[in-house]
């Protein structure tokens, strides 16, 4: 029997001269033709790459080089008490240590994110004395008038407790300087209580009360601990500095490293980056042209 000779071949041998020369010439120019895009894309994608790195400095670049061996330690699931004898504020929270790559560096919301990728935790604990205050916190005397206009409270996020949200009372424009206040000042601000002025006038509706023997702590322009009793007075500790959560400045000083960005510089960590960028530079340049229609959008609505 006859081998079965391929079709290509016959195709071949039944062209002239003039047709194979074509079919040469024709594939010459295909390969010149990807030759030339694959050349005009290297350039586009170089000359993005360094655009994108010395001025863009997009998701992909930063996540392909940037952030790879950056890491940082944050606080969270936050708990707060006041010791036995009333002493000290105990705060008790996990540190963890994550890549900056799992979660903006510097947002805290007060819990865990499930969502976030490797990290390494322990529990630490804090104690703030409260009699007498630590540096940074300072003790105001509040006359408190029960005023059923008073503007009612309302809530403010804090932090989480074993999965559950916990919110303490917030009142807004409650607390003023008394006349005789030697810390008072000119206009009054309610969201600042300056540390040189101890004598305070809290409004409170007749409902609202309680907060001064149940809660913890409470927000009227910083946030309050209700301490004790100095004849009609009431006794607040308050910090110098309002920040979430509430006196992380304490714990900042035993652990410096909390909210503070940290780098491992080891040969392995280059190599992955070396290995990522390219596709973090591919990444931007994909979505450089959405992200600038979305822009335009916004701008001509």
């Amino acid at each position: 029997m006859e081998p079965v000779e391929n079709s290509d071949a016959k195709a071949a041998g039944a062209m002239t001269p003039g047709q194979q020369d074509g079919r040469e010439h024709g594939g010459r120019r295909e390969k010149r033709g990807c030759l030339f895009v694959w050349l005009v894309f290297l350039f586009l994608y170089v000359g993005f790459a360094i655009f994108d790195a010395t001025e863009l400095k997009l998701e992909g670049y930063l996540d392909g080089w940037v952030n790879i061996g950056k890491h940082v330690t944050v606080v969270v699931n936050p708990h707060y008490e006041l010791s036995p004898d009333r002493k000290e504020l105990v705060v008790t929270y996990e540190l963890k240590t994550r890549s900056v790559q799992d979660q903006a560096v510097f947002r805290f919301d007060g819990e865990d994110n499930p969502g976030a990728g490797r990290s390494a935790r322990r529990t630490a604990e804090t104690r703030i004395p409260l009699d007498p205050p630590a540096d940074g916190l300072k003790k105001l005397f509040v006359e408190v008038v029960v005023d059923p206009d008073a503007r009612p409270s309302s809530s403010v996020w804090t932090h989480s407790e074993n999965g559950r949200v916990v919110c303490i009372p917030y009142f807004q424009d409650n607390m003023e300087s008394l006349p005789d206040d030697p810390g008072a000042w000119n206009p009054p601000d309610p969201l600042h209580v300056r540390p040189d002025g101890p004598n305070r006038r809290l409004t409170l509706r007749q409902e609202d009360l309680p907060i001064l023997s149940e809660s913890l702590m409470f927000v009227a322009g910083a946030f309050l601990i209700p301490y004790g009793r100095d004849g009609e007075r009431y006794v607040m500790i308050s910090a110098d500095r309002d920040m979430f959560p509430p006196f992380i400045q304490f714990i900042q000083k035993e652990h410096p490293e909390v909210n503070t960005v940290s780098s491992d510089r080891g040969f392995w960590v280059y190599c992955i980056k070396l290995l990522s960028v390219p596709w973090g530079f591919l990444y931007d340049m994909i979505t450089f042209p959405f992200l600038c229609a979305f822009g335009l959008l916004l701008g001509g609505g």
